[in-house]
């Protein structure tokens, strides 16, 4: 199981464990975002320390209707026990973890401030 906690202004968040190029493990956050249909956002910062390879960039459509190009990274983390490799947009903001990534889970979100999030493998 992944868990977090719902934040003071209601954001569902959760501790994501990040693999870099040496395998040595980095610990950020992320938003929980299920208007987001990709795996991951993160900023600059993160995916240097990572030693992210750039894959491309991808093109998308923001919640304002507005499009977006953004340079997409292959990136691992620890996902339920295994090393799971996905795709990264940089993005400036704070890192946000979308649907693909959850895709096969089981979200748990108890919508109060300080409220458990709970990811759980399906099945």
């Amino acid at each position: 199981m992944i868990e977090g906690r719902v934040s003071s202004d209601l954001q569902p968040i959760v501790e994501l464990r990040l693999l870099d190029g040496d395998g040595e493990t980095r610990v950020t956050q992320a938003i929980i975002d299920t208007g987001f249909n990709g795996s991951l956002t993160l900023p600059e910062p993160i995916l240097v320390s990572l030693g992210a390879d750039r894959i491309g960039s991808e093109r998308a459509l923001l919640a304002d209707g507005s499009l977006a190009v953004f340079d997409v990274y292959l990136i691992q983390l620890e996902w339920f026990g295994n090393v799971r490799r996905v795709e990264a947009a940089l993005s400036d903001s704070f890192p946000l973890a979308g649907m693909s990534l959850l895709e096969g889970s089981r979200l748990r979100v108890e919508a109060n401030r300080g409220g458990a999030v709970e990811i759980f493998p399906q099945g």
